[in-house]
C-alpha cells in the first residue's frame, strides 16, 4: 500500500472526529479573530486622536509667542523669531515622530486586514460544511469568503495616509525654515520669516525636499502594503537535502562495501543510518567498515542520482518559481581513520581527494581558471575537496539551485545557532516553503519552520505495521506532525507540489 494509500485510509478511519474538533477550533479562533479585528481598529483610532493632540501642542506655543510679541510685552520682535528659531528643532522632531507613528498605524491597518481574511477563510470553512446547494449559499452569502480580500492597499485609508502627510510636512517644512532663516541665515527687518533671504535654487531644493517627504509616506503605505502581500509569511522557496533524496546513496554504498570489504548486502537491508547499527545485517558491517567507504572518495564522485530529481527541480525553478537551496552534511575525509597508518597513506588519501574534486571539476566542463582554484584550495586544504565534488557532481546531473550548504557542523542544533550555520538556521532566514528530506529526526525538528516537509520513502524511516505515523525504530521518540507527507518518488512529489504551489 502506497504512503498516499495509507493516508486516505487514515483519513477515513478518523474523519467524523477530526472534523468536529477542527470545527470547534475554527469557532473559537473565529471569535478571537474578531475581537482581535475590531481591537485593531480602535487601536487605530486611539493613535490617530493622539497623533492629533501631539500636533496641536507646537500650534498652540506659537500661538502664545506671536500674541506676545504682537501685543508689545517684554517680548520685541527679534525675541520672538530668536525663540522661534529655537523651537524649530522641536517642530521638526514633532513631525519625524508622526511620521513614525504614521508607520505604526500602517502597520496595525496591515494586521486588520490579515484578521478579515482569516475571518473569510474561517467563513467559507462553515459554508463548504453547510449542507445546501450552491444557489442558496450565495444568496444567503454577503460577506466575502475569499482569503485574499479586501486589499491590503485601498484608497480610504491613503486618505489617512494624506492627512499624517499634510501634517507632518507642514511641521517639518516650518521648523526647517526657521531653522534656515532664524538660526542661520540670521533674520532680518525686511523679511524677518519669509523666504526673501533664499534665492532661487534654496527654493527649487526646499520644495523637492518637502515634496520628497510627503511621497516618503505614500511610498511606505506602499511598501509595506506589498511586503505583506508578497512578502510576510509568504514562503517561497524549497528545501532539498542530497543523500538519500536526489542520490541512491543505498544502493551505492552496498557497491563499495562489496568492492572494498567483500561484503555482500542489499539496499533493502539497510534499515537504520548510521549502516553500523542495523543490527541484523548479515554480513555486519562495523564503523570501521562505513568510514573506510565513506572516506573513498570514488563514493561521492560515482554515486547515482535518483530518476526523476533534476527534471523535477527544474520545474520547481522554472515554472514554479521556486528558489532552490540544496543541504548536505558530509564530514568527509575524516582522518581519524588515519590511527595506526603510515604518513604515506595520509598522504595518498589526501592527494586521493584532490584528484577526485579536479576530476569533477573537469567533468563538470569549469573553465581552466576555476580548475585552477580549486586545485590550489584544495592544496591549502583538501577538506574542502567534498565540496566541490557536491557542487560539480549536482552540475554534471543537471540539478540547478540557488544556493548549497555544505554543513560542516551543528546539524541537529534547532535553536541555538552555533558555530555553523545548519539547514534549520538557514531554512527560517530563507524563509522555505517546502522541504524534501529523507531522515525521520530532521523531517520533524523541519515541520516547525517549514509549511510542508516531504519525506521521501526508504526502509530506514518507516512506520510500524501499526501505525505508519511512528517509527518502527523505538529510540526515535515521537510521531510525525500532520504537515510531514511521505512520497515514494520525484514524480510523486513533483505532483504533490504543483497542488500546493
Amino acid at each position: 500500500m502506497t504512503g498516499a494509500a495509507e493516508g486516505a485510509q487514515q483519513d477515513a478511519a478518523v474523519g467524523p472526529e477530526v472534523t468536529s474538533a477542527f470545527a470547534e477550533f475554527q469557532k473559537t479562533e473565529y471569535a478571537h479573530i474578531a475581537e482581535a479585528h475590531f481591537k485593531a481598529i480602535e487601536a487605530i483610532s486611539f493613535f490617530f486622536r493622539y497623533y492629533l493632540l501631539v500636533m496641536s501642542l507646537p500650534v498652540s506655543i506659537a500661538a502664545v509667542l506671536f500674541g506676545l510679541a504682537a501685543r508689545g510685552l517684554d517680548f520685541d520682535k527679534a525675541t520672538t523669531i530668536a525663540l522661534l528659531g529655537f523651537a524649530s528643532p522641536v517642530l521638526i522632531v514633532v513631525g519625524l515622530v508622526g511620521f513614525c507613528m504614521l508607520m505604526y498605524i500602517i502597520n496595525i491597518k496591515m494586521d486588520v486586514v490579515l484578521y478579515s481574511r482569516v475571518v473569510n477563510s474561517i467563513r467559507k470553512f462553515f459554508y463548504d460544511l453547510h449542507d445546501s446547494d450552491h444557489t442558496n449559499k450565495m444568496l444567503m452569502r454577503q460577506l466575502p469568503q475569499s482569503a485574499s480580500i479586501p486589499a491590503y492597499r485601498d484608497m480610504p485609508f491613503g486618505f489617512v495616509v494624506l492627512a499624517f502627510a499634510l501634517f507632518d510636512m507642514l511641521y517639518i517644512g516650518l521648523g526647517a525654515h526657521l531653522l534656515i532663516t532664524a538660526e542661520i541665515g540670521g533674520a532680518s527687518s525686511d523679511h524677518p520669516l519669509g523666504f526673501g533671504g533664499y534665492s532661487r535654487s534654496n527654493i527649487v531644493l526646499f520644495s523637492i525636499a518637502i515634496v520628497a517627504g510627503f511621497g516618503a509616506h505614500f511610498l511606505a503605505y506602499y511598501l509595506f502594503s506589498r511586503h505583506r502581500e508578497y512578502a510576510y509569511l509568504r514562503a517561497t522557496a524549497i528545501g532539498i537535502d542530497i543523500d538519500g533524496v536526489l542520490n541512491q546513496h543505498r544502493e551505492k554504498f552496498c557497491e563499495m562495501a562489496s568492492k572494498k570489504l567483500n561484503k555482500q548486502l542489499r539496499p533493502e537491508d539497510i534499515k537504520l543510518l548510521p549502516v553500523h547499527e542495523n543490527a541484523g545485517l548479515n554480513p555486519p558491517i562495523t564503523r570501521a567498515d562505513e568510514r573506510a567507504i565513506f572516506n573513498d572518495p570514488e563514493y561521492w564522485v560515482e554515486m547515482p542520482v535518483l530518476d526523476g530529481a533534476a527534471d523535477a527541480i527544474k520545474t520547481f525553478r522554472r515554472s514554479y518559481l521556486l528558489p532552490v537551496h540544496i543541504f548536505t552534511h558530509r564530514p568527509w575525509p575524516d582522518l581519524s581513520v588515519g590511527q595506526g597508518t603510515t604518513a604515506e597513506e595520509m598522504r595518498a588519501l589526501r592527494q586521493s581527494w584532490r584528484i577526485a574534486a579536479d576530476s569533477m571539476a573537469r567533468r563538470a566542463n569549469v573553465k581552466e581558471c576555476v580548475r585552477l582554484w580549486v586545485n590550489l584550495v584544495t592544496a591549502v586544504n583538501f577538506r574542502a575537496s567534498i565540496r566541490y565534488i557536491t557542487k560539480y557532481w549536482l552540475r554534471v546531473n543537471g540539478i540547478a539551485y540557488n544556493s548549497l550548504l555544505v554543513e560542516k557542523g551543528n546539524e541537529n542544533i534547532v535553536y541555538s545557532r552555533g558555530r555553523y550555520e545548519n539547514r534549520f538556521n538557514y531554512a527560517k532566514r530563507k524563509k522555505i516553503k517546502f522541504f524534501v528530506e529523507d531522515d525521520w529526526v530532521k523531517a520533524i525538528k523541519l515541520s516547525y519552520i517549514c509549511d510542508i516537509v516531504f519525506l521521501i520513502a526508504h526502509p530506514y524511516n518507516r512506520g510500524t505495521d501499526s501505525d505508519s505515523l511512528t517509527h518502527e525504530n523505538e529510540s526515535i521518540i515521537g510521531r510525525l506532525p500532520g504537515n510531514v507527507l511521505r512520497v515514494e518518488s520525484w514524480t510523486h512529489l513533483k505532483k504533490a507540489i504543483a497542488q500546493l504551489v
